[in-house]
């Protein structure tokens, strides 16, 4: 496990260095989502690349099935928006840095979940 959020209700989720995130709900100890972006790289540059370093629930979004409610950093750079039900819908991605590929090392919202900071380590 590389990083950690947990929900306003009774989930967890965690991301670790092969490009998965798994949300799992606290109450029950079982796995309620695996998530893994299928348009994934099949090569890798570097072991780290694909390593999911930081995950952030949308508290605002908690409960939605229509929206995105969950924010992965990685693999290879990308910023991944999941909706978690509906067994994980990947909603949109984007790269912040256009030039190079990056390791994200912090995500956070505003508090009206509304504004998204990402910084980067270079």
């Amino acid at each position: 496990i590389l990083c950690i959020d947990k929900s306003q209700g009774d989930l967890i989720a965690t991301g670790d260095y092969g490009g998965t995130i798994i949300v799992s709900n606290l109450s029950s100890k079982m796995v309620f989502v695996t998530l893994k972006d299928k348009n994934q790289r099949s090569f890798q540059e570097n072991p780290n690349d694909r390593a999911i370093s930081r995950v952030k629930f949308i508290d605002s979004r908690f409960g939605r099935h229509d929206a995105a409610n969950l924010i992965g950093s990685g693999p290879f750079g990308e910023v991944h928006f999941w909706n978690i039900y509906k067994n994980g819908v990947l909603m949109a991605k984007f790269r912040p840095n256009k030039e190079r590929m990056s390791t994200i090392t912090q995500i956070k919202l505003d508090h009206t979940c509304r504004t998204l900071f990402v910084a980067d380590s270079l």
